[in-house]
């Protein structure tokens, strides 16, 4: 998402706004966002990732994978053909409805 702000992250995961709010006064809090006002608006605050929340994603983004190869490796060859299939389907269908993967 291009500059994400509180409400663009709240209508693109279809959330409560005041849910939204606490979540990223949380993240705020330790330190894996930071807030900036933007150049046109300064009620409205742009989102960023800080280093710390940089470093987070990516112990995320490693243990989701070593999860899913945990699971690949216990299927057959025809069983993880299907399953990147079915991956390869699903994200044509995000990208159809306007979700992208996650850009850094």
């Amino acid at each position: 998402m291009k500059n994400p702000t509180p409400m663009k992250i709240a209508i693109n995961l279809d959330l409560d706004k005041s849910y939204v709010s606490r979540v990223i006064n949380k993240l705020n809090n330790l330190k894996y966002i930071e807030k900036k006002d933007t150049k046109k608006d300064k009620r409205t605050k742009l989102i960023y990732l800080t280093n710390t929340g940089k470093q987070v994603v990516e112990q995320l983004n490693i243990n989701s994978d070593k999860q899913i190869q945990l699971i690949i490796d216990n299927l057959s060859n025809e069983e993880q053909e299907s399953f990147y299939q079915s991956i390869n389907t699903l994200n044509q269908l995000l990208e159809k409805g306007g979700i992208n993967h996650v850009e850094n």
